[in-house]
C-alpha cells in the first residue's frame, strides 16, 4: 500500500489551536472532496509532549500535525496526483493554506511502513 506523509507546520502568528480548527474543519473537508474517494485511509496526529531520548529534557516540536495518507492502490495515488495537478483544484487548494499553512516549512513524501509482526501487550 501507499502512503504519503506530510509534516506540516501552522502558519506565524496562528496558535495550535487556530491551525488545527482550520484544518480539520476546512481544509480536510475541502481536500476530501476532491480526492476522498481515492483514500484508503487518512490520519492526522497532533504532536503535544516531545522530549528528548538521550535525556528526558522536554522539547518542542518543529510540526503542528502529521498527516498520514494511505491510497487504496497505485492507481489511485496516481489519480490523485492528476487531480492535484488541475490548476483550479490546485489553486482552491494552495488558496485555503495560505490561511493557516507555512508551506515553506512543510514537508511531503512517500513513507513505508512496516507493520508490528505481533501484539506488544
Amino acid at each position: 500500500m501507499i502512503k504519503l506523509m506530510l509534516l506540516l507546520k501552522r502558519k506565524p502568528g496562528l496558535t495550535p489551536e487556530q491551525f488545527r480548527d482550520h484544518y480539520e474543519n476546512v481544509h480536510v473537508p475541502l481536500g476530501l472532496k476532491y480526492v476522498g474517494h481515492l483514500l484508503a485511509d487518512f490520519r492526522r496526529h497532533y504532536p503535544d509532549a516531545m522530549m528528548s531520548l538521550a535525556d528526558g529534557q522536554p522539547l518542542g516540536c518543529e510540526y503542528d500535525a502529521i498527516s498520514v495518507y494511505s491510497f487504496k492502490h497505485a492507481a489511485a495515488f496516481a489519480e490523485i496526483q492528476k487531480i492535484l495537478a488541475d490548476p483550479q483544484v490546485a489553486r482552491v487548494l494552495t488558496e485555503d493554506e495560505a490561511q493557516f499553512l507555512d508551506r515553506s516549512a512543510s514537508r511531503m513524501g512517500r513513507c513505508e511502513v512496516v507493520e508490528a509482526e505481533r501484539t506488544i501487550s
